[in-house]
């Protein structure tokens, strides 16, 4: 949800025209957005960083838990190296990808 930025001077009489002509809003909303001084939204990017920082975090975890794997000398009689580094390469590469639809310019940049 965009955070909008409103000039305090223009809210009165904006809201009065509203008030007494409710279509007006939608007639036109390029004119009350320009009175009120609205240009761009403000965007909210705590959520965005959080997100990056945690699909990060579970990429680097997930290589640093395969390496780890690979490196140990267990037996894999039973096929238990690969009951752990499947699903940890699942999350990894998963991770990976999401990250990198996140951080890749959209097709209006």
């Amino acid at each position: 949800m965009a955070t909008y930025s409103v000039s305090a001077e223009a809210l009165p009489g904006v809201a009065r025209r509203m008030a007494e002509n409710p279509a007006i809003a939608q007639e036109e909303p390029e004119k009350i957005a320009r009175e009120l001084g609205i240009t761009q939204p403000i965007p909210n990017t705590f959520i965005y960083r959080v997100v990056v920082i945690a699909l990060s975090a579970v990429t680097l975890l997930a290589l640093a838990c395969t390496v780890l794997l690979a490196l140990t000398e267990t037996s894999n009689a039973n096929g238990t190296r690969e009951m752990f580094l499947q699903p940890i390469t699942f999350l990894g590469s998963t991770a990976l990808g999401a990250l990198a639809g996140l951080l890749s310019p959209g097709p209006n940049s």
